[in-house]
């Protein structure tokens, strides 16, 4: 019986020495340098604007619903150089923009936009600027943040485990003595 013991402390100890082992590396080895990221990436698309610097743009929901009576706002080099509310359609149009990279705004989003002159755009250029209001929504099982998150940390994983390995060797001990 003694035997069956011995081999039992034994295995929870190379596991605990395994799990604690490998964190206690990671954390004294000297981090790799990494470039830093930024704080959110901004996707730039390209639009095309029609003859006179017309740009025209839609602003929907994540269904794809229009949204009427909505404040659009474009800036340029952070100056707003227009606002304008959407129509019954969700559709804003304004004139005398020239080329250059704009931010497009409306109450719920949003987007970096290099704006092109009249027949000088790139063929994969779009037409109109489409707003996505909570575009940010996050599709898939288990999204980031979600309620179970803290599973991922090492610590509380390598603790569950020790915890599931010591509490039957205690009462294993308790009831053989």
């Amino acid at each position: 019986m003694n035997l069956v013991r011995f081999f039992r402390c034994a295995a929870a100890t190379l596991a605990l020495a395994g799990i604690f082992g490998n964190q206690l590396t990671l954390a004294a080895s000297p981090a790799t340098p990494r470039p830093a990221a930024p704080a959110h990436r901004v996707a730039v698309r390209d639009i095309a604007l029609l003859d006179g610097g017309v740009l025209r743009g839609q602003v929907v929901d994540a269904a794809g619903a229009a949204q009427a009576n909505t404040k659009v706002a474009i800036a340029r080099q952070d100056a707003v150089v227009a606002t304008l509310t959407t129509n019954a359609d969700g559709r804003f149009e304004v004139a005398g923009l020239s080329g250059g990279v704009y931010q497009i705004i409306s109450a719920h989003s949003g987007g970096a936009f290099r704006i092109w002159s009249a027949r000088t755009a790139p063929p994969a250029a779009e037409r109109e600027v489409l707003l996505v209001t909570g575009e940010d929504v996050v599709r898939g099982q288990g999204a980031p943040g979600g309620a179970l998150r803290w599973l991922g940390n090492p610590w509380v994983l390598g603790g569950i485990v020790a915890t599931a390995i010591i509490v039957p060797l205690a009462l294993d001990k308790k009831g053989g003595s």
